[in-house]
């Protein structure tokens, strides 16, 4: 009867302690590795929270809880929100494979489609072209809005029918898609020529008149526009003094490269990273990143665009990945994509590019 005694006194010892040290391990919260370019830091769990900050790829940072929903909180510049764990890497946990799109495309929290595992990269006729990364997506037109067919892992073979724009549109595996030029190799001495659009004219609204972009047959070419003045609006609101330094900030950055992440003239700008600037330098404080800054200021009318407005480009509230800023005459600044330089364009000229909303912060 003692012994049966001494026994279970043991048996609950060692279960309080083990309860104890898995309390204090959690306690101490775990160090993760952001895994993707860019991660949302949101205020709840799920995409429907507000954006709070923005992970880069090869952060660290501290998980505080994880409840098992598949999001974990953690800490960040001394405050707190929820990402999704899938994109952070755990030391006991294998990294997450990840998808590409165009260079500017930020990774949501939802998680992307794992590329399918193949033994040998898949063989097309009379293929040219190699994809160059793992986890690319090959889509039904050339627009991250256009739906994906398949996720091609690196070293896949396709054949490179022509180019349309920044996307190349292939053949793999008996289907035709497009694929970001950044990530297929083009077999050295082929000829890519142009090609025409096969899915249906996109559209996209420019106040109440909705707007239809065709593609033609031959895209202009990317040579770097030189206005000889800084454009100004006619018949329609001025905008602020501070919205038209903006603007000028931003328009002293013309031909300055695009580079991913950057945000200044002398590394180089992506879409968001030129806004951000031109802000900053003239004392605006506006989010880092093209889905957060629709957060920033308050909404402006697509009607009464004013110098100086935010732009927002994507396929939903919740799915933005390009900004510019409206400089008046139905034209906006940029920093277009990987292998481009800051530029003017018209709204009105850009193919598979859809105005989403536009934020007043002056």
């Amino acid at each position: 009867m003692k012994k049966t005694g001494k026994l279970f006194t043991t048996v609950t010892l060692i279960l309080v302690m083990a309860m104890m040290l898995t309390t204090s391990a959690f306690a101490a919260s775990v160090e993760a590795t952001v895994n993707t370019h860019m991660l949302n830091v949101r205020e709840g769990k799920g995409m429907e929270y507000t954006i709070i900050d923005v992970l880069y790829k090869g952060n660290t940072v501290k998980v505080v809880k994880d409840d098992g929903s598949g999001w974990v909180k953690v800490k960040v510049n001394g405050q707190t929100g929820w990402v999704n764990k899938l994109f952070l890497d755990f030391p006991e946990e294998p990294a997450v494979t990840q998808t590409y799109d165009a260079p500017a495309q930020q990774a949501e929290a939802t998680p992307a489609p794992t590329a399918k595992p193949t033994a040998a990269p898949a063989q097309t006729a009379k293929s040219n072209g190699k994809v160059t990364a793992n986890g690319v997506y090959m889509r039904s037109g050339p627009s991250t809005s256009s739906t994906i067919l398949d996720t091609l892992s690196k070293g896949t073979k396709v054949k490179v029918n022509g180019a349309c724009g920044d996307w190349y549109e292939v053949n793999c595996s008996g289907m035709t898609g497009y694929i970001h030029h950044d990530y297929v190799k083009v077999k050295s001495g082929t000829s890519v020529p142009q090609t025409t659009v096969q899915e249906p004219v996109m559209a996209y609204s420019v106040g109440a008149q909705e707007v239809a972009v065709a593609p033609a047959a031959t895209p202009a070419p990317t040579a770097t526009p030189k206005p000889t003045a800084t454009p100004k609006p006619t018949k329609e609101p001025s905008g602020s003094a501070t919205g038209q330094a903006i603007v000028d900030t931003a328009m002293k950055c013309i031909g300055v490269p695009y580079v991913w992440a950057g945000t200044s003239p002398e590394e180089g700008f992506d879409c968001s990273g030129l806004v951000y600037y031109a802000c900053k330098q003239n004392g605006v404080t506006v989010n880092r990143v093209a889905q957060s800054m629709y957060y920033n200021g308050k909404a402006a009318d697509l009607n009464k665009l004013k110098v100086g407005d935010i732009l927002l480009f994507g396929s939903s509230e919740y799915n933005i990945w390009h900004a510019g800023l409206y400089v008046g005459n139905g034209q906006f600044i940029h920093s277009p994509h990987s292998g481009a330089s800051v530029r003017v364009e018209s709204l009105s000229d850009l193919y598979g590019m859809r105005l989403i909303a536009a934020r007043r912060v002056v």
